[in-house]
C-alpha cells in the first residue's frame, strides 16, 4: 500500500495540503529526536527511521543526502544547524523494543531530559 501522509509532508507531492503550515509547526518543537536501529526486523530499509534511505544503485544514503533535508521541505536541516535535533542510531534493537520501558528510558528519555535552548523566534 502506497503512503498517503509522508509524500506531502516529503515535499514529494506540491498538490498536498499546507506544507509551508507543516514545516512551521514543525519548527515549533523544542527538539525533535528520531531513533531507529540497523536490526529493526520491521522498517525496510531498517535506517528509514532515521531518514537514511536507499539509492536507486541500492546504496545506503545519509539524511544529508535525503530531498527532505536539502530542500529542508519540512525543517530537519534547519532543526539540525540549530543543534535541536537528534538522530540516533542502536544497534541491536528489534522493532517491538521500541515499546518496552526500559528502552525507552534508556534510548529515548536522555534526549528529552536535555536542557534545549528555545530560540526566541519560536517561542509562543
Amino acid at each position: 500500500q502506497e503512503a498517503a501522509l509522508l509524500p506531502g509532508l516529503n515535499g514529494y507531492d506540491p498538490s498536498a495540503a499546507d506544507t509551508t503550515r507543516a514545516k512551521k509547526n514543525f519548527l515549533r518543537l523544542d527538539k525533535a529526536v528520531f531513533v531507529g536501529s540497523a536490526d529493526d526486523d520491521c522498517i525496510n530499509p531498517p535506517l528509514s527511521a532515521v531518514f537514511q534511505f536507499v539509492d536507486k544503485d541500492g546504496t545506503l544514503q545519509s539524511l544529508q543526502d535525503s530531498m527532505e533535508y536539502k530542500n529542508d521541505t519540512f525543517g530537519l536541516r534547519t532543526m539540525e544547524e540549530q543543534g535541536r535535533l537528534v538522530i540516533q542510531d542502536y544497534p541491536g534493537l528489534e522493532h517491538l523494543s521500541w515499546r518496552k520501558p526500559k528502552v525507552f528510558e534508556k534510548y529515548v528519555l536522555p534526549h528529552l531530559l536535555e536542557e534545549t535552548v528555545i530560540l526566541p523566534e519560536y517561542k509562543k
